[in-house]
């Protein structure tokens, strides 16, 4: 009697493996890589992904000089931005994310 209980388990983890299977082929399936949620390729700390994100990020250099507002194209850039109230130490895109106010201190 126990055997025939634990059928309906059985029954469902072999369907459910079977559909995680599914899954995992059709990704493969595409290019070998799984496909990325976009909220999730920022890998440092203070970093939101945007889709249409300004083509001119401010670093700390902007900050120090005043430059808040610089001339830019208008365009859309995808990629990975500093949230709010952050900027990019350095005017290299891969430069962290610190502060506004903690560039004054690194001056």
């Amino acid at each position: 009697m126990s055997n025939e209980s634990s059928l309906p388990t059985l029954e469902f983890k072999l369907v459910r493996s079977w559909q995680m299977l599914s899954n995992v082929r059709r990704y493969f399936g595409h290019g070998g890589t799984l496909p990325v949620d976009p909220s999730t390729r920022c890998l440092h700390k203070h970093e939101k992904y945007n889709s249409c994100g300004t083509a001119c990020p401010l670093n700390c250099e902007d900050v120090l000089s005043s430059n808040l507002q610089k001339p830019c194209t208008l365009q859309c850039v995808a990629g990975c931005y500093c949230e709010k109230g952050y900027v990019r130490k350095t005017d290299d895109k891969n430069s962290p994310c610190v502060k506004m106010e903690d560039c004054y201190s690194d001056a």
